[in-house]
């Protein structure tokens, strides 16, 4: 079973879910997935939903280099990302790393998904009036 997925019947809503140790497949398929909606060109927003995750430094590694290697398409695209952690050591220690490393669009941190769909919401109806297919119904 895969411990990596990536939903995005709410498009331009990229909600990725962690749940378990990665394999390297779950790794590569998270670097595959941000390439491909890299591809589309299109503005997005980004869900990291952390349920439970332990992965080896060898591979938060490689997916920090992935992401610094995509930085330029994700500042032209993504109009901002929300990180869903329960854990409030977890959510401090990610706040501090970003303060030290900021990423190129606004994110949010948070311990709730709906606040994190909402957010998600806001920024892609700022960025581009767009709304997202799960408010629209």
């Amino acid at each position: 079973m895969s411990t990596i997925t990536l939903d995005t019947t709410r498009w331009p809503i990229a909600l990725f879910t962690f749940d378990g140790q990665p394999q390297e497949a779950d790794v590569q398929f998270f670097i595959d997935s941000v390439a491909a909606i890299h591809a589309r060109a299109e503005v997005y927003a980004s869900i990291g939903y952390i349920k439970r995750v332990k992965a080896e430094t060898a591979q938060v590694q490689r997916v920090g280099k992935a992401m610094i290697e995509n930085w330029p398409f994700a500042k032209k695209y993504c109009c901002g990302s929300a990180i869903v952690i329960a854990s409030p050591v977890f959510r401090f220690l990610l706040s501090s790393f970003f303060l030290i490393t900021p990423i190129p669009y606004p994110y949010i941190i948070t311990d709730d998904l709906n606040e994190a769909l909402e957010w998600a919401a806001k920024q892609l109806e700022a960025a581009c009036h767009t709304t997202p297919i799960s408010k629209a119904r």
